[in-house]
């Protein structure tokens, strides 16, 4: 197929491209990806009074392709920052139970392996981050 948007309508939304440069408007900050790490990237940074663009490929954020499901799973790091903006009580509300499962990150030095639990927990139930808070041996 042509991927050239200006030798087929449905890939350029603006039916008279032109190649005159526009103005593009300063910001404090590009963040590429609508993911879970871009939205929490932008909304930590604007919260923190930067200007942010966001741009996403996708047109909305409400689509769920079967095709492509994905299993987000929130740690303690990822913890910190949904107590931060008062998103942990609602995740898990929302949220399906995981109980059936745990992760293990297994790294190729002697730093050996952690298991850990994959989605949010109270404070002090949180997942460690790494073989040494956990008292793993090396």
């Amino acid at each position: 197929p042509n991927l050239n948007p200006n030798a087929n309508p449905s890939l350029n939304p603006n039916p008279n491209p032109s190649t005159e440069p526009r103005p593009i408007k300063k910001v404090d900050a590009l963040v590429v990806g609508g993911g879970p790490a871009g939205l929490a990237t932008a909304t930590t940074l604007a919260r923190s009074g930067a200007s942010v663009v966001l741009v996403e490929q996708r047109p909305l954020g409400d689509e769920f392709e079967v095709q492509k499901a994905y299993l987000y799973l929130v740690d303690g790091r990822g913890q910190s920052w949904t107590d931060a903006y008062g998103l942990t009580e609602k995740l898990e509300e929302r949220g399906v139970d995981n109980d059936n499962f745990r992760l293990t990150r297994v790294w190729p030095d002697s730093r050996g392996a952690v298991e850990s639990t994959p989605m949010l927990r109270r404070k002090g139930n949180e997942a460690k981050d790494s073989p040494e808070e956990k008292g793993s041996e090396g």
